[in-house]
């Protein structure tokens, strides 16, 4: 009996990529977990992040 690979394939990312762009993505950012999930995301966006934007809009 052979194990089954817990990372997704070549095409299995092609796929997920493809399926970003038609999305209407138009910089694609990839991250693979460690259980094998595809994680596809907007690389043009930044995180939310409410620290970082109240230093930037605090008064001085």
């Amino acid at each position: 009996m052979s194990k089954a690979s817990q990372y997704p394939t070549q095409a299995a990312i092609a796929r997920a990529v493809k399926a970003a762009l038609r999305a209407g993505i138009k910089q694609v950012s990839i991250r693979i977990e460690p259980n094998g999930a595809i994680m596809v995301s907007d690389s043009t966006s930044s995180p939310h992040d409410e620290f970082a934007q109240w230093q930037t809009n605090r008064p001085r």
